[in-house]
């Protein structure tokens, strides 16, 4: 590696973890990608959202009292073409 060059590392999640789901689209879209969210289902006790990234679906996201739970990844980044 040349000096002064530097790796992007690119936004990750698991399922299980908390991570607010605005911060990650902020962190996809300065990465690169084309990302987007839709609540398919909103209550007084939270929402269920579907993620995509660059046009495919990437993950299931469970808004709750205390934080944004990443209920499922259905494709990884890898996966997703940039």
């Amino acid at each position: 590696m040349s000096q002064g060059s530097q790796v992007a590392v690119e936004p990750d999640i698991q399922a299980g973890m908390f991570k607010d789901i605005d911060e990650y689209v902020e962190e996809l879209r300065e990465a690169g990608y084309e990302a987007d969210y839709e609540n398919v289902w909103e209550g007084t006790s939270g929402f269920t959202a579907i993620m995509t990234v660059n046009g495919e679906t990437h993950a299931v996201f469970e808004g709750q009292s205390h934080g944004h739970l990443v209920k499922e990844v259905k494709q990884g980044l890898r996966h997703i073409s940039q």
